[in-house]
């Protein structure tokens, strides 16, 4: 099944990341297309952590669009094109609040190591 999805990440109240991190309160958002496949996907150990244990099999979650995603303060405002490697997806019965189901799924953001990004004073992406 394909879908578009939209990532809004950003500094969460009462979190336990550093203090420096998304500070300024500015929020990001990644917007592609994916495709939830029926292949099982190859897991290291930190992506199994991640889907939880027992070790069970994950699923190929393909990055539509030729692995391009776009990334911005909003999907339209000075949006940029970024490379997303494709990675993978799992249904996790009564892992979320109240022993409910969660859709846990992840890919990659690809960096061409220049350093981290951050949006200027024009509201602009540019790396730091």
């Amino acid at each position: 099944t394909s879908w578009k999805v939209v990532m809004n990440v950003g500094r969460q109240p009462n979190t336990w990341m550093p203090q420096e991190w998304g500070a300024s309160g500015d929020r990001l958002t990644l917007t592609m297309e994916v495709e939830f496949c029926k292949d099982s996907l190859y897991l290291t150990q930190a992506k199994e952590e991640f889907f939880g244990f027992p070790m069970s099999i994950g699923r190929l979650l393909k990055v539509k669009n030729d692995g391009w995603a776009t990334l911005g303060p909003t999907a339209t405002c000075n949006a940029k094109q970024v490379r997303v490697r494709s990675g993978g997806w799992k249904v996790c019965p009564k892992e979320g609040p109240a022993e409910t189901t969660l859709l846990k799924w992840y890919v990659e953001v690809l960096s061409n190591g220049d350093g981290d990004i951050e949006w200027n004073a024009d509201n602009e992406l540019s790396k730091v």
